[in-house]
């Protein structure tokens, strides 16, 4: 059965995250094992109420453009508003919003898309995008994505860059973006883009970080190709179907000459040069098949295996986000998640300024039964707290571990934050001009600072 939700006013088309919406049943508990970090979106917002969105959402400024010789302003043209790296284009008479932009970079307030965007940030992203918004998956009708996945190479990423020749016989080109930096990229016709990136070198990082990402220009031939939907809902529901697959096999698929290659022959060198290449692809494509195969040998006899060391890197890392993944829960589409709420009294952490009205009605900060609460009914939340409050020591500790130093950090923020004041309190020059330095002893003393 479909529902409605308020929402600045507005009503707000909803659905469950499950097929079975139209039944009224209640979906089955269900884990994603296959995300893939996902970057750059583009998308029309297809909800029926995207009028109300124009006049409602107070962080959307559209603005209209203006013709230079008139000084007239185009009415029934589009109209554009930027939000954390989000662009949104608005077109009057169809009554059209176009979304575009990078989800990672959205989540990381429109910086930078270096870091590891996990499910559990994924799933940050909808929930701001619903409660800013008013946006949930349904609502998002894909025509464009591009998905990554940033990873420690075992050597330089400039030198990986320059020994990656081909792509199913498309030669790499050499690319520059102001926003993007350097990069590699091949383009396969209309279907999709193949990036390679040194994000360490773009963002002056120290450390290399080598980003390997695709582009699906033509979204519904991926989506006709793997039998889904063309909304973000369909794709989380397929459990991202056939991502990690591709990104994987794109990066076996790659003509690439190990830079740490010592042959025996000077011959092998010859499939370093492009040239060389150009005029394999004038023969048969057994010709060619047979030259490829004999290069992956020699990266294997005489190389470091670079390429294959990569590969496994790219799984781990595939392994590590999925890790930690969560069933996605109906409260990030709930202006009021918490089911306690509406009978208890409301009472904040003094730190994390999340509801704590589940513990001790003298507690003042969120403690262990707090943490346990939402690990059990919001672990959205609890992972959030986790990120701020955990030092990445105890990130592979148990969960009692765990728990047990979150509160400890939160505690020692709030203790912290409390010997700053009563530091600077003291520190007044006044303070010492006027009393004693017994009473500032007592005052101290009492403290314990």
């Amino acid at each position: 059965m479909e529902k409605y939700r308020q929402k600045n006013r507005g009503a707000y088309l909803t659905h469950p995250l499950t097929n079975n919406y139209r039944t009224g049943e209640s979906p089955a508990p269900r884990r994603y094992r296959n995300y893939v970090p996902l970057d750059y979106i583009r998308a029309e917002i297809i909800n029926e109420n995207n009028t109300s969105l124009m006049k409602n959402c107070s962080v959307l400024n559209f603005t209209e453009p203006i013709n230079r010789d008139t000084g007239e302003v185009g009415k029934n043209q589009k109209r554009t508003a930027r939000y954390k790296n989000l662009v949104f284009q608005y077109y009057p008479k169809s009554n059209k919003i176009i979304l575009s932009g990078s989800l990672h970079k959205f989540w990381n307030d429109g910086e930078h898309n270096y870091n590891d965007f996990d499910f559990n940030a994924f799933l940050e992203v909808l929930e701001q995008l619903f409660q800013v918004f008013g946006t949930t998956p349904k609502d998002i009708h894909i025509t464009q994505l591009e998905w990554a996945v940033n990873i420690i190479p075992p050597i330089s990423v400039n030198t990986i860059l320059d020994h990656c020749l081909y792509h199913q016989w498309r030669r790499f080109e050499n690319k520059y973006d102001r926003g993007e930096g350097k990069y590699i990229q091949v383009e396969h016709k209309s279907n999709y883009l193949l990036k390679f990136y040194n994000k360490g070198l773009h963002y002056k990082l120290g450390y290399d970080i080598l980003r390997i990402e695709r582009k699906q220009l033509c979204w519904s031939r991926y989506c006709s190709r793997h039998g889904i939907g063309q909304t973000l809902n369909d794709l989380i529901e397929s459990d991202f179907i056939g991502l990690s697959d591709s990104l994987l096999e794109n990066w076996r698929e790659v003509l690439f000459f190990d830079p740490l290659m010592n042959p025996e022959q000077d011959s092998v060198f010859k499939y370093r040069d492009p040239i060389q290449w150009k005029k394999y692809l004038q023969k048969s494509r057994t010709t060619r098949k047979r030259h490829f195969d004999k290069l992956r040998k020699f990266n294997l006899e005489y190389g470091n295996d670079t390429q294959g060391k990569i590969l496994k890197e790219i799984e781990e890392k595939l392994n590590d986000i999925n890790r930690d993944v969560v069933t996605i829960s109906e409260s990030i589409y709930s202006v009021n998640p918490l089911p306690h709420s509406n009978t208890l009294k409301s009472k904040t952490c003094l730190v994390t300024k999340v509801d704590i009205s589940m513990q001790k009605e003298e507690s003042f900060l969120l403690s262990h039964t707090g943490l346990y609460y939402y690990l059990e009914n919001d672990l959205l939340l609890f992972t959030k707290i986790k990120r701020k409050y955990l030092t990445k020591k105890w990130w592979s500790a148990d969960t009692k571990t765990q728990i047990k130093e979150i509160a400890h950090n939160i505690r020692a923020t709030f203790t912290n934050k409390q010997r700053r004041e009563r530091q600077r309190f003291l520190a007044n020059e006044y303070q010492f001009n006027l009393f004693t330095n017994t009473l500032n002893n007592i005052i101290i003393t009492h403290y314990g600072i």
